[in-house]
């Protein structure tokens, strides 16, 4: 059962961040926008004029162990929403949603492009601040009619949008698509830092200015994989004659800060929290360990003695990071502290199993054994006691993210949410 749904999650890079979130939602929020890159308020969800007095913010809960029993769908993939306080940032195929789960509002931000014939889905957007305002950014495919003999013509468009007002700032076209989109493209933030936001366009990855709107750097299309950006820095793989070896590039000038090591086969890098990463070689079990370096210069600040080279490593948005292993070989999972890169806790043992584990927050690891949901403690690796409805996917203060069990991986199976309750 959940073998499925963590392989969605692990390939569609489903780990967004843990924020606020409010409790209801509204279904089914449509707009008709007459100018391109305009943001509109859906009238249906618009508020009525009431004697009534403002409903009381929902209450946020710390170490939730309970949620409640009624659902609301949540209308957008899981992999392509972003939870920023009470709102929810939904990137669709032609367009971003945004959600205030406190007044069921909606607003509906289209681009200057039109929808392309093909629409692939594009990932999530990215919550930063530039010059002291705090912004979402997303990239979408747009199509613009060609005139003449010319063809139509392809492109990935950016949107940055005031996250207050839910006003477009700007948008534009940062990449040229060519003859155009197929629905295997993949376009995405990866991250944002120092106003500056990083992209994969699909073809490259590039650097674009938020403040002056220009692309300042971009990578020569040679294979290599983002794993972290921060701390001033875009951490990533790159594939050379004689293995991986992990850069770190300056995000204002894309020029090389650091380089952790030689080339190595098999190499696996992860983020622990906002500034370390997690160096493991192997393709099943760990060779030599683990090496954790800091993010911001790549020096090493611990060697933890691990076993599984994890799929995954999620940060409890407090002080650790737990890391697992479920799509190959022996299950394995451990959690390392997310400053000092130490070993708390690992399994199996001789007398426990590894769970598959969803998420973790607030201290709280979340899995299950067979169909039955589990907690652990994120320090201890202990059982904790507690009676979920089902195994949440992301987890806040204000509520958990539930997506579902589907066979058919040629879509995102549908997600609910669930208040938290305790």
């Amino acid at each position: 059962m959940a073998n499925l749904r963590r392989l969605w999650l692990k390939n569609r890079a489903v780990d967004a961040g843990c924020a606020a979130l409010g409790f209801t939602l509204l279904l089914g929020c449509t707009a008709t926008d007459e100018d391109a890159g305009s943001s509109r308020k859906d009238p249906a969800a618009s508020p009525k004029p009431s004697d009534t007095a403002p409903p009381a913010p929902p209450r946020a809960y710390d170490r939730v162990t309970k949620f409640s029993a009624e659902e609301t769908v949540l209308p957008g993939g899981l992999s392509r929403t972003t939870l920023d306080g009470t709102t929810a940032w939904i990137t669709g195929p032609s367009d971003l949603k945004v959600v205030d789960l406190t007044t069921e509002e909606s607003t509906v931000i289209r681009p200057k492009g039109q929808p392309p014939a093909i629409s692939p889905h594009f990932g999530r957007p990215v919550l930063t601040e530039v010059q002291g305002k705090r912004v979402a950014v997303a990239v979408l495919p747009v199509s613009t009619p060609g005139s003449g003999t010319h063809n139509d013509k392809a492109a990935v468009e950016m949107l940055v949008v005031d996250a207050r007002t839910h006003k477009t700032i700007w948008s534009a076209e940062i990449a040229d698509a060519g003859a155009g989109f197929s629905e295997d493209d993949a376009g995405a933030v990866l991250g944002a830092d120092d106003g500056i936001a990083i992209v994969d366009d699909g073809w490259a990855i590039r650097a674009v200015d938020l403040a002056t709107r220009k692309t300042v750097w971009k990578t020569d299309g040679e294979t290599q994989e983002v794993v972290a950006v921060g701390e001033g820095i875009v951490a990533l793989t790159k594939t050379e004659d004689w293995g991986e070896v992990l850069h770190g590039l300056r995000v204002r000038d894309g020029k090389r800060a650091w380089t952790s090591g030689e080339p190595e086969d098999s190499l696996h890098v992860s983020q622990l929290g906002p500034g370390r990463l997690l160096i493991t070689r192997g393709a099943d079990t760990a060779y030599d360990g683990g090496r954790v370096v800091g993010l911001a210069d790549g020096r090493q600040v611990a060697s933890p003695e691990i076993y599984a080279v994890p799929d995954r490593c999620v940060y409890d948005d407090e002080a650790t990071v737990v890391c697992f292993q479920e799509q190959r070989g022996q299950p394995g999972a451990f959690a390392l502290d997310a400053t000092s890169g130490k070993v708390l806790w690992q399994l199996p043992t001789q007398d426990r199993f590894t769970p598959p584990i969803s998420t973790a927050w607030h201290g709280i690891v979340y899995a299950e054994a067979g169909d039955v949901p589990l907690m652990l403690d994120a320090r201890t690796g202990e059982d904790r006691t507690g009676d979920l409805p089902d195994v949440p996917d992301l987890v806040n203060g204000y509520v958990g993210l539930f997506q579902a069990d589907e066979s058919d991986l040629e879509d995102e199976p549908p997600t609910t949410i669930r208040r938290t309750t305790g």
